[in-house]
């Protein structure tokens, strides 16, 4: 055994350095204003910033998660070669394994993960350097969270059942599964007789860690008002106490296609203008066989409600919308 351990006490002593955030508190850095600082740093010394040696950083605890997962996978196929140091994995390691990957059937989109996790783990400051052909994405392959298409492989449908009431809160709120777990009764309240909902972050486990302002549903403000109702009444502290008996959520539920992308539709008609109304500037396209328009100003609101970064029109009319 290497003086520094163990392979896997050296992936996790590397990925362990990585974590941008207080152990303490649970609050992250800003990536942004990290980086920002950063090069602001260096600025004197390079004058093409830092932007090609900024050493990598990790700023979700999920993140965090996700690439220890894939790492200790990574470390299995490691130890069939025989590697027993970080030092001497190399790209072609991390490009053997992902093409086994994808040879096994992992989706695209998972493979993708596992490359942008492995990148992280060979200090690589661009995935695209770890050349494995990881097949394109189309939503023809995509089950996951669209309940009514073939293939798809929720292991709960939960429209009936001691789920129902997440799902329908879900409907209403648009929120994630983690997050109707942590929301309560005071992050509701009304704005010119709007129910609407902030979320700061952290406390609510959102994601990204990122705060934002819902509007509820108009035709669900007096279903999720008896919710809180009913919890405040009962002294819970959140809500999904009074959702389900145990006040968890089991992780197979798939409050996405069954909830979010019912919130999401529902916002999108009540905001969206009439096609022959929407300025030429304001109109997104979709690409390919569909070649269908939307409003620009009413998929940025969705967005919001949604809690995706800005400027993600398109991934919330491809996951959510079509």
């Amino acid at each position: 055994m290497s003086k520094k351990g163990s392979l896997k006490k050296q992936i996790v002593s590397r990925l362990e350095q990585m974590k941008a955030w207080d152990p303490k508190t649970g609050y992250s850095e800003s990536r942004h204003e990290w980086k920002k600082a950063y090069n602001e740093k260096f600025k004197a010394n390079d004058p093409r910033g830092s932007k090609l040696n900024i050493p990598e950083k990790i700023f979700s605890s999920n993140s965090f998660q996700a690439a220890m997962q894939d790492s200790m996978r990574f470390h299995d196929f490691l130890k069939e070669k025989g590697i027993k140091s970080i030092d001497k994995i190399k790209v072609a390691h991390a490009t053997e394994y992902l093409n086994r990957r994808i040879k096994e059937g992992k989706r695209p989109t998972t493979v993708s993960r596992e490359r942008n996790s492995l990148a992280k783990l060979l200090g690589l400051k661009n995935c695209a350097e770890i050349p494995a052909k990881i097949p394109q994405n189309t939503r023809d392959n995509i089950y996951k969270s669209r309940p009514d298409e073939i293939g798809n492989k929720s292991t709960l449908n939960p429209t009936e059942g001691k789920y129902k009431e997440v799902v329908e809160f879900a409907r209403g709120t648009g929120l994630r599964r983690s997050e109707v777990e942590r929301v309560k009764p005071e992050n509701f309240y009304r704005d010119n007789g709007q129910l609407k909902m902030h979320l700061r972050g952290k406390p609510e486990n959102t994601k990204g860690a990122r705060p934002r302002t819902v509007t509820v549903r108009k035709d669900y403000e007096s279903y999720v008002e008896a919710k809180i109702n009913e919890t405040r009444e009962n002294g819970y502290s959140r809500i999904i106490s009074t959702l389900t008996e145990n006040g968890q959520i089991s992780g197979s539920l798939d409050v996405h296609g069954y909830g979010r992308r019912d919130f999401a539709w529902n916002r999108y008609i009540t905001l969206s203008r009439p096609l022959n109304q929407i300025p030429k500037e304001d109109r997104y396209w979709t690409r390919g066989f569909n070649n269908l328009c939307f409003d620009k100003k009413a998929l940025r609101e969705v967005v919001r409600d949604l809690g995706h970064g800005e400027g993600q029109l398109g991934k919330v009319v491809s996951n959510y919308l079509l």
